[in-house]
């Protein structure tokens, strides 16, 4: 018996390393510095690259539960695996395509290898620590990640910037061996058993219909995880517009795609020390201030983002900022999650990510083209300062609540 438990111990000991480098393989993301850039070069204007990803987050919307039920009704590992798969198909697609038909195919098919990856890999690292009893210890494992995607960007956005000046096509090249590479990593994982309540009996639709149903009733009757899939969401669409849109903003003010590499690259380091801070960060301001600080430190970096000499600095705290966030949260949300349920809430933040996504980055992208790059950038930090107060206010209103409420109990105790 003892043996066993040393072996089962071993394999999820084996799970938390090998999800350090499953992300950073699978984060070795060498486009992404240079798929605008890619794509303008074979004619598509800005509002095409805006149309593009807003049908991305607009299949992520639809496909984001549904991808995080399959994993939690028939594993996460499967699910990571057919995540990688698509991404190849994706890649595929953009190497041999010569039209905007085959483009727009590519970004429906992209966004569900983000899917079936989103719930189930943040699902079986935290499942696999509750198996080794060290579920309290997740931000901690999380932050380590954190800090292997930033790395990850890094190398990807050197190796990208600098296969990029020479060719856009080679870049998709190396990231296709560099997929096949994450799907071999995939096939390692050992799958955690997550008790499944009641859906024995039933059809796979069934199956999924049901764990939506019954995953959407837990988020209806908890405000705090409402909050932070809402919080959650609103924080990363800021940031992800502003980490594309800057690529063009900076490319049209002289800069070449090996600097705008290396500026990323530098900017994702700051990202890594964010996820290496986070658990210390967290455990000097705590959860609610912290919550309160986080929206407005990223308000106070998007102001800098319309000037291109402080964009550069900006933007390299916006992703420290981003990094905090990623893992704060995440510890936030699997704290009040249960298991058989865990990957298809967290797919709910990245639903409501997707569902942001649809509108902004579109309209960012026209706003760039009909009135330049700075007045979208100057109306991205209006939005997002109006948010923070909202964000700000509402915190301060729910502590009232519970203040009240704590002497409301003292004084029926008296």
């Amino acid at each position: 018996m003892k043996r066993e438990v040393i072996m089962s111990n071993h394999k999820y000991k084996k799970n938390i390393f090998l999800s350090y480098v499953f992300n950073f393989t699978k984060n070795l993301d060498v486009t992404q510095g240079i798929w605008m850039l890619f794509l303008a070069s074979k004619g598509v204007s800005l509002l095409g690259l805006g149309i593009l990803e807003g049908i991305f987050h607009v299949v992520s919307f639809c496909m984001e539960t549904p991808t995080g039920a399959i994993a939690d009704l028939y594993g996460r590992k499967l699910s990571r695996s057919l995540g990688v798969v698509f991404q190849i198909i994706a890649i595929l697609l953009i190497v041999f395509g010569d039209s905007y038909f085959m483009y727009l195919l590519s970004f429906i098919i992209l966004p569900i290898s983000y899917n079936l990856e989103s719930g189930a890999g943040e699902a079986l690292l935290y499942d696999s620590l509750k198996e080794l009893g060290e579920e309290g210890k997740y931000m901690k494992y999380k932050g380590r990640v954190e800090v292997t995607y930033q790395l990850a960007a890094v190398c990807a956005l050197i190796i990208g910037g600098f296969i990029g000046s020479f060719s856009h096509e080679w870049v998709y090249w190396v990231a296709l061996v560099i997929a096949i590479a994450a799907l071999i990593q995939a096939l390692f994982f050992e799958e955690v058993p997550v008790p499944k309540k009641g859906h024995q009996s039933h059809s796979a639709k069934e199956a999924i219909i049901k764990q939506y149903r019954d995953s959407l009733s837990l988020i209806k009757n908890s405000r705090r995880l409402v909050y932070l899939i809402i919080f959650a969401a609103l924080m990363s669409t800021f940031i992800t517009v502003s980490f594309y849109y800057l690529q063009n903003y900076w490319k049209a003010n002289g800069a070449t795609e090996w600097t705008i590499g290396i500026v990323l690259a530098c900017a994702s380091l700051g990202g890594a020390l964010g996820g290496a801070l986070t658990e210390k960060i967290e455990a000097y301001f705590g959860e609610k201030r912290l919550l309160k600080i986080l929206p407005l430190a990223l308000t106070a970096t998007l102001w800098g983002l319309p000037f291109i000499e402080a964009s550069y600095i900006a933007f390299g705290i916006l992703t420290f900022v981003d990094a905090v966030m990623c893992v704060a949260v995440s510890h936030y949300m699997n704290k009040l999650i249960e298991s058989d349920k865990r990957a298809t809430i967290i797919s709910f933040e990245s639903m409501m990510f997707s569902f942001s996504m649809i509108f902004v980055f579109p309209l960012f992208g026209g706003i760039g083209d009909y009135f330049g790059m700075r007045s979208a950038f100057v109306l991205l930090a209006v939005f997002a300062t109006v948010m923070s107060f909202v964000n700000y206010y509402l915190l301060c209103n729910a502590r009232d609540k519970e203040t009240k409420a704590e002497a409301n109990d003292k004084a029926r105790h008296v």
